[in-house]
């Protein structure tokens, strides 16, 4: 039942300024579609600038694996850049580096295409990740020797708006329905992501030696306002093969690495949505509910301690302002 005319009007008044701040936070609608098929597919990055190899004149990377097992040995996500095999990390720090590693035989890869998958339907406006990449730009004969390699950097900020498709539960792959990370049922529809291509600009030089970060590609990510659980994968490109994507960091089986950003929110875990059914985030029904509580204290007969976030037995603006920190978090 509707109770949100009980409250007195005096209450009301106090919270219109935040009720209005709420629908300037509120999340971003996007416009993302599903990626189709899950290979054989062309995919745009987000970059200002687009692709850094335009191979077949239409700005985009055509993903095209040769079967449902090739290309997932190469590529690994790393903790460090002499790290060949990759590793399994989640992280609650919303900033921090990576490396993106490859242990093929063919010692390069002339780009790194960085997939970014966020596991939410929506953004919120004051969503940003900035990214930093360093690498080596390469030449190579038609042996796949590589004759020359430079030092490059890429930087960039992104916005939800970059984040066009989705909400899917997988990543294009050779097999079909392959996980974004490791670990994941891609067949529970809550497990679903936004995702962003992003083109770093730099590729890989295994063949060389004495090179920064042995040659591998440097990631520096930092969000902000992160509302769900990011998850990082990588994917190669060579032109001598035709100019396809045909090699992504293995998430399922012997030899999978991947790189997960899991925000914490800030309210305890018991403080969740009664206006409505729980959905285990920070969201406008929430506020709603603190404000049918707004100035109350355990002597009134509608107290909720959930409401009392810094536990000074009012639910006042320090409740408000803590709840506004982490608006949009899941838990």
């Amino acid at each position: 039942m509707n109770t949100f005319w009980k409250i007195p009007i005096n209450r009301l008044k106090k919270w219109v300024p935040l009720l209005a701040l709420f629908l300037w936070m509120a999340p971003v609608l996007m416009g993302a579609t599903p990626i189709n098929p899950y290979n054989g597919v062309s995919i745009s990055v987000a970059n200002d600038s687009g692709t850094r190899f335009d191979y077949g004149g239409n700005d985009v990377y055509y993903v095209n694996f040769k079967s449902a097992t090739q290309g997932l040995n190469a590529i690994h996500i790393a903790a460090q850049s002499s790290d060949m095999v990759g590793v399994d990390f989640t992280t609650s720090g919303t900033s921090g580096t990576f490396y993106i590693t490859d242990s093929g035989g063919k010692g390069y890869d002339d780009e790194i295409i960085l997939l970014v998958s966020i596991n939410a339907n929506s953004l919120p406006t004051d969503f940003s990740l900035s990214l930093q990449a360093s690498g080596y730009q390469v030449t190579v004969d038609s042996t796949y020797v590589v004759t020359q390699s430079n030092y490059a950097t890429m930087e960039e900020q992104f916005g939800p708006e970059d984040f066009i498709y989705g909400p899917q539960t997988w990543k294009p792959a050779g097999a079909q329905d392959y996980p974004l990370w490791i670990g994941e049922d891609i067949s529970v529809a809550a497990n679903s992501c936004l995702l962003m291509f992003v083109d770093l600009y730099v590729g890989i030089d295994s063949q060389t030696s004495g090179l920064t970060d042995n040659g591998q590609v440097r990631v520096d990510y930092q969000f902000e306002n992160l509302p769900a659980m990011a998850a990082f994968n990588a994917y190669g490109y060579r032109i001598l093969t035709n100019g396809d994507i045909e090699w992504t960091n293995r998430t399922s089986g012997t030899g999978s690495s991947g790189w997960r950003v899991t925000p914490v929110s800030n309210l305890p875990a018991d403080v969740y949505d009664d206006y409505q059914p729980p959905r285990h985030s920070v969201d406008g029904d929430d506020l709603i509910w603190m404000a049918l509580h707004y100035g109350t204290t355990p002597a009134d007969p509608d107290w909720d301690s959930r409401c009392d976030i810094v536990a000074n037995a009012v639910i006042d603006d320090a409740d408000v302002n803590a709840m506004l920190a982490s608006f949009g978090a899941t838990y």
